[in-house]
């Protein structure tokens, strides 16, 4: 575990740095998807969690720790326009984190399944639960950029 606990930790310090980063504007704001943007904030946020979860968990054949409902409103396809209520929003922001802890607790026992090779969007071939963690980050950095990118217009 001692090579991928850094990209565990990377995970845990992203995750922290979006939340902060969100706990900057109000709820209106962060469901604001401002011109020439296709999605909000709070999309953007709820997507990099289901996507995590889809990568590592649903990839390798294991159950996924969110509800489906948002896994099917935040997951690739979805319209970028989808949203939470408050009491759903602030739930999310707090299983954001869990589901690093709990991945952090799974990674042995989920590295023993078969792992189901998935070509990315930025064509990067995932074949196992490392490299699943290991693009997950890069892909969070992809959206956190975005979300940056959306705080300078809200």
């Amino acid at each position: 575990m001692k090579n991928i606990q850094y990209s565990i930790n990377t995970l845990r310090s992203t995750r922290l740095f979006v939340l902060d980063l969100m706990g900057k504007f109000s709820y209106e704001q962060l469901t604001t998807v401002p011109a020439g943007f296709s999605n909000s904030m709070l999309w953007n946020f709820g997507h990099i969690v289901v996507v995590q979860q889809l990568l590592i968990y649903g990839l390798s054949g294991n159950e996924l720790h969110l509800d489906k409902n948002i896994v099917h409103l935040f997951k690739k396809g979805a319209t970028g326009k989808e949203t939470l209520s408050k009491k759903e929003f602030e739930d999310l922001k707090i299983r954001s984190l869990e589901l690093v802890d709990l991945l952090e607790k799974d990674y042995e026992r989920i590295c023993q399944t078969d792992y189901t090779q998935f070509m990315t969007g930025l064509n990067v071939e995932l074949n196992n639960v490392d490299e699943a963690i290991e693009f997950n980050n890069i892909h969070e950095a992809v959206h956190i950029g975005v979300m940056m990118g959306i705080s300078k217009l809200v």
